[in-house]
C-alpha cells in the first residue's frame, strides 16, 4: 500500500501559513550531513527499541540527496571502567546507491543494552558524539542535523564520570547544558524523536531548543522541534518534514493512500524553483 506522497517545495513557493518574501529567500541546500543517535537504555521496552531501529534505518536512507551523508550510533551509559556510553554502528556514509544498500546491515547492530553493558541514558555523551561526527572533517556550509531517538529520560546516576553519586543528576544537567551550547556553536541542529508510551516532552523540547536555530531563518517551519512517534504509521510524514526543513524546503502532504495501481496527485506551485516528490511504499506489494 502506498503510504502517501509528499512534495518538498522551495522557499519561493507560496504558503498561506508561512509567507516569505521572495527577496529574502535562499537557494535550497544540495546536501545535508546527518547523525542518528539511538537510545539503547533499559528504560525502553523491546517494542520501542524495534521501532527506534526501524526509524534509524528510515532516516539513514530517506534524504532526497545522493550527496548527503549519515552516521548512526547507539548510546546508553558507561557505568564501569570497561563500558562505554556510545556504540558506533554505521560510520559516515554517502547516501548514494551503494551507501544506501549498506545502511540496513549496520543499523541492525543496534540493540537494547544488558546490565553488564551499562543501561542508563547519557544525553551529554550522545550529543557530544553527534556533534563530533558532524563537525569533524566536514564542510561547515553544509547543514548539520542530529536526530536523537529516545524516551527522553536522562539517567546518569550509575555513571562514575559524573562524580559523587549524590550529585550525578545535577552534574548530568550541567554537562547537558554545555553540550547543547557546543552543538549550537558548531551549527548542529537537534531534532529529538520521542519513543515509548510517555516520552519526557519537556526534556526533548529542551534539547531541540538548545541546538542550532539559524539553519533556515526565513522558514519558521524549519526550526528544530521535538516530536512523539506513536508508530510506523506517522513516522514517514514526520521525517519528510525534517528532511524538507534541513534543505530549507517547504513540505506538503500528497493525496490519501491508495492501493496500486493508482494515480496520486500532488500540487506544485508554479513559483517553485526546486523540489522532490517522495513516495513512501511501506508494503512491498
Amino acid at each position: 500500500m502506498l503510504g502517501g506522497a509528499a512534495v518538498l517545495i522551495s522557499l519561493l513557493a507560496p504558503a498561506a501559513h508561512d509567507p516569505v518574501p521572495a527577496a529574502a529567500s535562499k537557494p535550497a541546500f544540495k546536501s545535508v550531513n546527518y547523525a542518528v543517535a539511538v537510545d539503547e537504555s533499559a528504560s525502553l521496552a523491546p517494542d520501542d527499541m524495534k521501532a527506534e531501529k526501524a526509524a534509524a534505518a528510515r532516516i539513514a536512507v530517506g534524504d532526497v540527496s545522493s550527496a548527503s551523508h549519515v552516521t548512526v550510533f547507539g548510546f546508553a551509559a558507561a557505568e564501569s571502567g570497561d563500558q562505554r556510553a556510545v556504540d558506533p554502528v554505521c560510520p559516515r556514509t554517502t547516501l548514494d546507491a551503494a551507501g544506501r544498500d549498506s545502511i540496513g546491515g549496520c543499523v541492525g547492530k543496534l540493540h537494547s543494552r544488558k546490565k553488564d553493558e551499562g543501561t542508563g541514558t547519557d544525553f551529554p555523551s550522545a550529543i557530544r558524539q553527534g556533534v563530533h561526527e558532524l563537525s569533524s572533517g566536514t564542510d561547515p556550509s553544509v547543514p548539520r542535523v542530529l536526530f536523537l531517538l529516545t524516551d527522553g529520560q536522562m539517567d546518569v546516576t550509575g555513571s562514575p564520570q559524573y562524580g559523587d553519586p549524590a550529585h550525578r543528576k545535577d552534574e548530568g544537567e550541567r554537562q547537558l547544558d554545555l553540550e547543547l551550547k557546543n552543538a549550537r556553536a558548531q551549527g548542529v541542529q537537534i531534532w529529538p524523536l520521542g519513543f515509548g508510551p510517555d516520552p519526557d516532552k519537556a526534556q526533548l523540547d529542551r534539547m531541540a531548543a538548545g541546538g542550532y536555530q539559524k539553519g533556515c531563518v526565513e522558514l519558521p517551519s524549519a526550526l528544530p522541534t521535538a516530536d512523539k512517534v506513536s508508530g510506523a504509521k506517522d513516522l514517514g510524514a514526520k521525517l519528510e518534514k525534517v528532511f524538507a526543513a534541513a534543505h530549507c524546503l517547504r513540505y506538503q502532504p500528497g493525496s490519501s493512500p491508495q492501493l496500486p495501481p493508482a494515480t496520486m496527485e500532488v500540487g506544485i506551485s508554479p513559483l517553485a524553483t526546486v523540489g522532490s516528490i517522495v513516495v513512501d511504499k511501506s508494503d512491498p506489494r
